[in-house]
């Protein structure tokens, strides 16, 4: 189930980050083209309002009179003539043609020699609109032409007479260069897009090959886990029942040899270490499976008069006293087994580190915790403590102080803890003893 659950989370990472990357992706292409786009409208205006300026500018300086005499076909009657200057303004390249159109559109003058007087201007077809605008007496520009590799734009302007009417117009048709680089640019966006698909594609391809191999080592994880698992069970298992299994050897050993009286009380011994034994096995397998613990409404004091009176017969040789006081005997839900085990791990910790001469208190009480009331077990020594670097490992697998000592009788009393819903708490100061505190919540 668990590996099930990391699958699905590799697949949601991967889809949000294929999603996350095709936005980016998706949103760096069309910012680069909708910035072309602007840029690309800009420039038409830009250079249709300026070739409209041009072209009014050009239109104030041919005379309406010059217009009238060419049309007649005897330009040296006028005046001035504008033609040179128009034809400057060619030659120095500045437009490529100037064509001078009367109110019907027909050609009066063109820069250019193809172009028949009297005639349409054929490459201007498309410009209709703009010309009709511009005998209407508003100066306007056209569309954006491609001839070859040519970009053109033209603009209109109308001629006044000294009456103030519209004797013709003038049309200027100029190059427009820099539209082939944005022309070359936009090709260059494309392929922009394209490269950067296939980058992108290719990286999706990574990500796919990287989540097969990240579900891959998830998979070894857990099989590893599953081991390291076992394995800690059965060393778990190997350090809680090697004393009740040597009681057990003890005992028997001592059977054929012994009094009727002492052989009764030898059997007893077996039976309540088979018992322990049974207890241990269970809470294992309840930590392990990750199951709660049968619990049943009992005094506090019926587990701890199960264990003391043996580590006060023990201990009471060595010369360790065992004190257990009782302020308050609370009935809470609690599984025997498994609370017995909690207090065989706390009184051999307690057993193991008090010298001669020293004292181990097993406290029962009631308290109120955060509203909440709450049966204690405090089992409290006067030995040598445990220094402060240590205490925040001190229920950590494997973490031990002793030469002996597995590391996890205080890792297997934790969960137990946590399997009623409980707390556990240690207080020590080096030099002057240790105080575990357990709370078992009485609803």
């Amino acid at each position: 189930m668990a590996n099930k659950t990391k699958k699905t989370g590799l697949q949601r990472l991967f889809i949000i980050g294929i999603a996350v990357l095709i936005l980016v992706w998706t949103g760096f292409i069309a910012l680069n083209f909708l910035q072309y786009r602007q840029f690309y409208i800009f420039a038409q205006r830009d250079l249709g309002e300026n070739l409209a300026l041009l072209s009014q500018s050009v239109a104030s300086s041919i005379p309406a009179e010059w217009v009238e005499a060419v049309e007649l076909g005897m330009p040296e009657l006028a005046e001035s003539d504008p033609s040179d200057f128009l034809n400057s303004l060619v030659d120095d390249r500045r437009v490529f043609t100037i064509a001078i159109l009367d109110t019907a559109g027909a050609v009066v003058y063109s820069t250019d020699p193809h172009l028949e007087e009297g005639s349409q201007n054929p490459y201007w077809a498309s410009e209709l609109g703009a010309i009709k605008t511009a005998i209407l007496g508003i100066a306007t520009y056209g569309g954006l032409r491609i001839v070859g590799d040519q970009y053109l734009r033209v603009a209109f302007a109308p001629i006044f007479d000294p009456m103030g009417d519209i004797a013709a117009i003038v049309g200027i048709e100029a190059g427009a260069d820099y539209f082939g680089l944005l022309a070359t640019l936009r090709k260059g966006l494309w392929w922009l897009g394209i490269v950067s698909a296939i980058v992108v594609l290719f990286i999706v391809g990574l990500l796919w090959f990287g989540k097969i191999e990240l579900e891959r080592l998830y998979s070894r994880l857990e099989q590893a886990a599953t081991l390291s698992g076992i394995g800690m069970m059965a060393a778990t298992l190997a350090h809680e029942i090697k004393n009740p299994l040597a009681i057990i050897k003890g005992s028997a050993s001592a059977i054929p040899d012994s009094p009727e009286q002492e052989t009764r009380e030898l059997i007893q011994f077996i039976d309540e270490e088979v018992e322990r034994l049974v207890g241990i096995v269970e809470s294992h397998l309840a930590v392990a499976r990750g199951r709660e613990f049968p619990k049943y409404s009992q005094k506090i004091s019926a587990v701890v008069d199960k264990i003391i009176p043996r580590y006060q017969e023990q201990l009471g040789q060595r010369g360790v006293g065992v004190i257990v006081e009782v302020s308050d005997d609370v009935i809470v839900p609690y599984s025997f087994s498994a609370i017995r085990q909690v207090l065989y791990n706390l009184m051999e910790n307690a057993s193991a580190a008090t010298p001669q001469g020293g004292i181990i208190r097993i406290k029962i009480a009631q308290k109120k915790i955060d509203g909440m009331d709450f049966g204690i077990i405090m089992v409290s020594d006067t030995g040598k403590g445990i220094q402060k670097e240590q205490l925040n490992n001190l229920f950590e697998p494997f973490h031990t102080t002793k030469k002996e000592g597995t590391g996890l009788g205080l890792y297997i009393t934790k969960k137990i803890i946590d399997g009623h819903n409980g707390s556990i708490i240690v207080e020590s100061q080096p030099g002057k003893g240790t105080i575990f505190t357990v709370a078992l919540p009485k609803y």
